[in-house]
């Protein structure tokens, strides 16, 4: 509850009422009425009997006793210092709410013996060597984010002396954080046991010194944050919770309470004992290397309640195949006490605890969950070899096409340029993929001979590869996670190569030789239940490729056998990214396709030439490295080793399509436009393709 809520609920329903040879206060006009100068001098006894807020600074002259009337609020936030000759402070009385702002100067300390004090500042109090004393009864509010560096001198009575208030917290103090953090850096002394109850629900962090035992904190609602020295006990009760790394006399973790202990910190050390009831949870801040400090427990700790691991390192490959650290340490043991459960906020992790006479250590083991990503991390990287592979006969076919089907008996330039969208079905786990190609070959073919013919040509390709899927990740096992992947690789290639051509009787003999070079650009996003990570890597890759054709030389149907050599080979790279980045090892992924299929055409005569219309069925083989592999490891993880992931595979049985027409746009100059499409189980691809010659 913020302050500003307070004084508007008391301005609701202010009061009135005047107590007889006190001054008397009821709005912010009164009060800055004796200013001078726009500063005020006070001291005696104050009764304010409405809300109201000034900012007007202030000087203390006399011990001003503040007495708030039940249901107002009075806020003064000016600066507060002494006159000259005062060494005065305040005393707070009433049932009424008081709150402290400004930056507070004056010597004399404050003290709260009945009703509400709120700090909304880290001057609050004053000098910070000025005493503050609270009564049994009060409520002390500490606004998010102050630190009150005065000590803080609990009295074990009520006021009036001798009275004895009714109410559930007649005989504690309330010490209320709404929300965030506030700090109270004082120690603490106490002239008796006091219950100090711990309200709202932020955090208040003790940062000092409070040796003797008598402090028994009730934690109700938020967090107590014990980072100095507290010797009392501390009780955390159902939505509560208790953390620290400094030392505590006793703690007891009731039905719904929890104790916290955090990896980046000392632990809390507990001088005595340390009590979990039934209900309880201990919740321990983890991460892959480790679990920091123990809590340690010097007399005994009684065990109960869950266990709950927790850990921001969320992807499966920043943790070790083995983890276990100790959590939990007391030196006299735990009797016959145990956990009933334990936890972890992580799929891909499987915790257990185990004991020994003084210590609780956690073991959280890589599970099926986090191993079910393994064989996928490097599957995307496979798959663009293989379609890579599929792709390098764009290149041959151009060159085999104008070595069977030459213009003139003279040298020409030849130009292809194709377009095709390839698809992928998804394989034994592995996602589907597309891809689109796109490409221009440049020849020039020159006669060899009397029945020869050569080539020499240049080539470049773009490729567009990208595949986004989910998809169970180790079976059909329903238990098993959700693997979401989106991945994308462009590829730009320039290619060089050699063709020939021998023709005898009825037969054409052709060979030739290529090398393209690519350069890959891939992207990667993974997801396997609310875990992701987003990679990237920059690498180089080349394609060598060896073919031959035989063909039967007819006027209407050439039938003809094909063999091409085809290998890949990519560089070795390390992806950049978050902690699923792979360190690749280079690859070389080889394939032979044979190929058995025939031409046909048909040529008429047009007004501009001779045009002819030709298409092509064939049957194509893939034999070799069908199914390419890659080789990693994570590369933030080298100690979990070596692991291996299978592509796409290149189809072992294809059907090939090929139809078009020619034509003759001079005498010299021949256009070509043709559908090219290829179709595989699990795959198909369809293309248009556009050509031109020029003999000269």
């Amino acid at each position: 509850m913020s302050f500003s809520k307070v004084l508007l609920g008391a301005a609701m329903g202010m009061v009135s009422s005047v107590a007889v040879g006190q001054q008397s206060v009821s709005s912010q006009a009164q009060w800055e009425a004796q200013a001078v100068g726009g500063q005020l001098v006070l001291g005696g006894q104050v009764q304010t009997t409405g809300s109201f807020q000034s900012d007007l600074p202030a000087f203390i002259h006399t011990l001003l006793q503040l007495n708030v009337a039940p249901d107002t609020a009075v806020h003064l936030g000016g600066d507060i210092a002494n006159t000259a000759t005062s060494i005065q402070g305040i005393l707070k009385l009433g049932q009424g709410d008081l709150l402290l702002s400004g930056s507070n100067t004056y010597l004399g300390g404050t003290e709260l013996r009945q009703g509400s004090l709120w700090l909304g500042s880290n001057q609050a109090l004053g000098a910070t060597t000025a005493s503050f004393d609270a009564y049994l009864g009060t409520r002390l509010v500490y606004m998010p984010g102050v630190t009150i560096g005065n000590t803080l001198q609990l009295i074990h009575q009520h006021y009036p002396f001798g009275s004895q208030p009714a109410g559930p917290y007649a005989n504690s103090l309330q010490w209320q954080v709404d929300q965030g953090v506030a700090t109270h850096q004082g120690s603490m002394v106490l002239d008796g046991v006091t219950n100090i109850v711990k309200q709202g629900s932020g955090i208040l962090r003790l940062t000092g010194n409070t040796p003797e035992s008598y402090a028994r904190f009730q934690v109700n609602q938020g967090g107590l944050a014990v980072d100095g020295i507290l010797l009392g006990s501390a009780q955390v009760h159902m939505g509560a919770w208790l953390q620290g790394q400094g030392f505590l006399g006793d703690a007891t973790i009731g039905t719904g309470g929890v104790l916290f202990k955090s990896v980046g910190a000392p632990a809390l050390r507990i001088q005595r004992n340390l009590t979990f009831h039934p209900g309880a949870v201990f919740v321990v801040d983890v991460s892959a290397a480790g679990a920091g400090e123990p809590i340690h427990v010097q007399g005994q700790a009684s065990l109960a309640g869950a266990l709950q691991a927790h850990t921001a390192d969320d992807m499966a490959t920043s943790w070790p195949a083995a983890w276990e650290y100790p959590v939990l340490k007391a030196d006299a043991g735990f009797g016959d006490t145990r956990f009933d459960s334990v936890s972890v906020n992580v799929p891909f992790l499987t915790p257990s605890l185990r004991y020994d006479a003084q210590q609780v250590y956690l073991n959280l083991g890589l599970n099926r969950q986090a191993a079910s990503i393994w064989p996928f991390s490097g599957a995307w990287d496979a798959s663009v070899v293989s379609g890579l592979t599929e792709d390098s006969r764009y290149l041959r076919q151009s060159a085999l096409r104008h070595l069977a089907w030459a213009p003139s008996a003279g040298p020409f330039l030849w130009a292809d340029t194709y377009y095709a969208d390839a698809e992928r079905s998804a394989n034994k786990g592995n996602p589907g993929d597309q891809r689109s190609v796109s490409g221009l070959v440049l020849g020039l073919q020159q006669p060899w001979g009397k029945s020869g013919q050569w080539n020499a040509f240049v080539g470049m390709q773009e490729t567009r590869m990208r595949l986004d899927s989910s998809m169970a990740a180790v079976t059909n096992d329903p238990f098993s996670p959700s693997l979401h992947t989106a991945a994308s690789a462009n590829v730009s290639s320039l290619s060089a190569g050699l063709s020939a051509a021998w023709q005898a009787h009825n037969m054409t003999l052709s060979v030739g030789a290529a090398h393209t070079w690519h350069r890959l650009r891939n992207h990667r996003r993974l997801a396997l239940g609310g875990l992701t990570d987003a990679l990237s890597s920059r690498y180089s890759a080349r394609t060598t490729q060896v073919f031959g054709e035989l063909a039967v030389n007819g006027t209407h149907f050439t039938p003809y056998a094909g063999l091409a050599w085809v290998q890949t080979q990519t560089q070795g790279h390390t992806e950049n990214g978050g902690p699923a980045a792979l360190a690749l090892n280079a690859k070389r992924h080889h394939v032979v396709l044979s190929t058995l299929g025939i031409r046909a055409q048909h040529t008429i005569e047009t007004t501009t030439g001779m045009a002819r219309i030709h298409g092509e069925l064939a049957w194509r083989h893939a034999a070799g490295t069908i199914k390419p592999a890659s080789h990693q490891q994570f590369a933030g993880a080298p100690a979990l080793g070596e692991f291996m992931s299978y592509g796409l595979p290149i189809s072992r049985h294809a059907i090939q399509l090929q139809a078009g027409v020619s034509a003759q746009l001079s005498p010299k100059t021949t256009l070509r436009m043709a559908y090219a499409g290829q179709y595989g189980r699990g795959s198909q691809e369809h293309g248009v393709q556009l050509g031109l010659t020029v003999a000269f």
